[in-house]
């Protein structure tokens, strides 16, 4: 993943759930991490598709760490 994709990843979270994401373990549950209930997260995940112009898969919903996060959304946003 690039440095500018994941910039505008955690700007987007941190705009919009005011979380920085920049501070956390990326190898364990992020959501526990941040304590985001599963209505924020599909909040941010609507705000990612929107601003990034891509379609996230619904296994999104599933992952638990923040690298696992990023590579659904880096896989996405490589496609053509």
């Amino acid at each position: 993943m690039g440095e500018d994709l994941r910039k505008r990843i955690f700007g987007i979270v941190r705009k919009y759930a005011n979380i920085d994401l920049t501070k956390i373990d990326p190898d364990k549950d992020f959501r526990e991490q941040v304590s985001i209930d599963s209505i924020q997260y599909v909040s941010i995940v609507a705000r990612l598709e929107e601003e990034l112009k891509i379609e996230l898969p619904i296994s999104i919903m599933e992952v638990s760490t923040l690298n696992e996060f990023l590579s659904i959304v880096d896989k996405e946003f490589q496609k053509p």
